[in-house]
């Protein structure tokens, strides 16, 4: 092989690992500004950020909260939600989330209250990091975002979450992909209005009156008090004449 076929062999050698090395370092770090749409693994999205990390995603409980009530959201109510990831090893972490139905229909409304740190993708669908907004402290990272429900009681909402914790290291090797969700409640209001028949726990309502009235044959009513209420509360109404259709306990 002549002087100028080695150079040549040589300089192509080096432009096709540049071009490995090029790509290589562009899928790790193609999503620093934000996750793609489409990671959150629900049943509609059925992926994670493995696809571009590797690795097998880790289940995880408690990463997703909010402060809707244990009673459930109200329509229309808007509540804020904190996404948190935890893993010593790991110097940044990103993530995304999106409250899906079943078939992959978003579920009231996202909103970035952070925009330093988070942003809206997808036409509104996704929640994820920003540039700005990966960086952990003490091998935790938070952030926050406000969820509107939707206008009608559609029942329970699940939010899907997927996170991805680096070492930083430039490369896939040491990336840990988490998996999450969040079921929210439904409100449930009782079928009359006013009225709680049975063992139930009421609504919070911007105008709470509730009563539980004896029915016939009901020896008892188990009540609790929802978060929030004025009024007195006991633990068990006493049906103290079985037989009985009337008399109740009012909450107001």
């Amino acid at each position: 092989m002549s002087i100028r076929q080695r150079i040549i062999s040589t300089l192509t050698a080096g432009v096709i690992l540049l071009m490995i090395t090029s790509i290589s370092f562009n899928n790790v770090h193609s999503h620093t500004s934000g996750a793609p749409i489409g990671k959150t693994n629900s049943p509609a999205d059925a992926s994670t950020c493995t696809s571009c990390h590797g690795g097998t995603a880790t289940a995880q409980t408690n990463w997703i909260t909010s402060n809707v009530p244990v009673t459930g959201y109200i329509p229309g109510t808007t509540y804020t939600f904190t996404a948190t990831a935890t893993q010593t090893a790991c110097v940044k972490f990103g993530f995304e989330i999106s409250p899906q139905s079943a078939t992959g229909t978003l579920i009231g409304t996202l909103i970035a209250t952070n925009t330093t740190q988070t942003q809206l993708v997808g036409t509104g669908k996704y929640i994820t990091h920003t540039a700005a907004g990966t960086s952990a402290v003490g091998g935790t990272k938070s952030w926050s975002f406000d969820w509107t429900a939707p206008a009608t009681n559609i029942g329970s909402v699940t939010f899907y979450g997927a996170f991805n914790g680096s070492n930083n290291n430039g490369l896939s090797t040491g990336d840990i992909i988490y998996t999450t969700t969040l079921v929210v409640p439904a409100c449930l209001l009782p079928a009359t209005p006013g009225l709680i028949s049975g063992n139930q726990t009421p609504c919070v309502s911007s105008t709470p009156s509730y009563s539980i009235s004896a029915v016939s044959g009901v020896a008892s009513y188990n009540w609790t008090m929802p978060s929030g209420w004025a009024g007195t509360s006991t633990s068990t109404f006493i049906n103290t004449t079985a037989s009985a259709t009337s008399g109740s306990i009012t909450v107001s």
